[in-house]
């Protein structure tokens, strides 16, 4: 065995002992066995988990994103690094503005602490718009086709939520009422299982994902924004079903900030869906 075969092995033994090991202790904290920290503290630098699965996410999504670019003649000159330069930090502060929008009354009496991101308060719908903003900015700096650009990277989208949701599990919020279903998710603030709104979620953008990748196998980046609407009508279905069951303040007609915005973005994403239909017969 060389030596490039006996690291190849190394790096895959300790990959796999490191999975085994998240699983498990995934499942013990699942269960309310063990409580995971919130944070890594080092000396006087905190960082939070939070933060890091979110990061892994995009990693992740962007990896993927790169990948599949090369493959795209129309794409080359594609630089996943610069991209993301563009993309984070409109995600970011598109996130906080929808949060204080969506949420005005909690910041009503002190509208500066829209400024205190660190002390939470954002939503993954203007993180995408926020991100997908700077992502066309990008594409048209760089010569770009803009919108084969978010079609690509919508198909991915959904594996960075993915990701990101199980920063939720770690935070032990984005929960539902209280139950005794054996998938119930021990929460330690009531010391009782609830439905676990998040993995709810997951399992609704795994199914999107898997959608969205046929349709990218099958028609490719067609430029006409098929994937794009597709992405918005799949997650509005998603995001609206999911909070049936999470707490969260309802505002109007019994239904979420989330969910009316959810029902707007599927109207107008399946109208649009609809219209490609037509004329392409």
């Amino acid at each position: 065995m060389n030596s490039s075969t006996s690291l190849r092995l190394l790096v895959y033994t300790a990959a796999s002992v490191a999975i085994v090991a998240g699983v498990i202790l995934f499942a013990a904290a699942y269960a309310g066995a063990v409580e995971l920290p919130r944070a890594i503290e080092l000396g006087p630098v905190s960082i939070r988990l939070y933060a890091i699965i979110i990061m892994t996410g995009v990693g992740v999504s962007a990896w993927l994103l790169s990948r599949h670019a090369q493959y795209h003649p129309e794409l080359t000159g594609f630089r996943v690094d610069d991209a993301l330069l563009w993309a984070v930090v409109p995600a970011i502060i598109g996130a906080r503005l929808w949060h204080f929008v969506a949420e005005y009354p909690l910041y009503a009496e002190d509208p500066i602490t829209v400024l205190y991101i660190w002390q939470g308060g954002v939503t993954i719908l203007g993180a995408i718009a926020g991100g997908a903003l700077g992502a066309v900015i990008y594409a048209r700096r760089q010569g770009l086709p803009a919108l084969k650009l978010l079609e690509l990277a919508f198909v991915f989208v959904p594996l960075a939520q993915i990701i990101g949701r199980f920063g939720n599990f770690v935070n032990q919020e984005l929960y539902g009422p209280q139950t005794d279903l054996p998938w119930g998710v021990y929460i330690s603030d009531t010391g009782m299982r609830h439905h676990p709104a998040f993995l709810y979620e997951q399992i609704g953008n795994a199914i999107l994902f898997y959608i969205l990748y046929r349709i990218y196998r099958r028609y490719g980046l067609e430029g006409n924004g098929r994937l794009v609407a597709s992405y918005l009508l799949g997650y509005a279905a998603v995001r609206f079903t999911v909070d049936l069951v999470r707490l969260d303040r309802k505002i109007a007609f019994g239904l979420t900030s989330p969910q009316l915005t959810a029902v707007i973005i599927a109207v107008a994403a399946g109208l649009y869906l609809i219209r490609l239909r037509v004329h392409h017969d």
